[in-house]
């Protein structure tokens, strides 16, 4: 008689428990969801911040043989320019139109500036 009545209760009791972890569940992924949608106005004012130093501790400037000109025919001899405003290492790479990668500089026929 004892199990007649124990039975429903328990049964009761775990559809509570479900109940209540389904719910739980669920704004827990609606206040995680929310949490990491930005409001507008924000998201609008991240992307307009910008920070420029005046004074930049390095500077590095670059240019080409032919200023003015922004192409070359294959296989005309291009003379690439480079100044640092300060002591540093420098690495130069080109591209090819077919995505491969070489190091320009420093290479074989570089100067070794003292």
């Amino acid at each position: 008689m004892s199990t007649r009545i124990l039975f429903p209760i328990r049964r009761k009791m775990l559809t509570y428990v479900l109940v209540a972890l389904t719910l739980l569940l669920c704004f827990i992924l609606i206040g995680v969801g929310y949490s990491q949608t930005p409001v507008q106005g924000e998201a609008e004012k991240m992307k307009s911040i910008q920070i420029i130093n005046p004074r930049p501790p390095f500077s590095l400037k670059l240019w080409l043989d032919k200023e003015g000109r922004t192409t070359y025919e294959a296989g005309e001899r291009i003379e690439i320019y480079f100044q640092a405003s300060q002591d540093s290492f420098v690495r130069i790479y080109g591209y090819d139109s077919e995505g491969r990668v070489k190091i320009l500089f420093p290479n074989q026929y570089s100067a070794t500036i003292s």
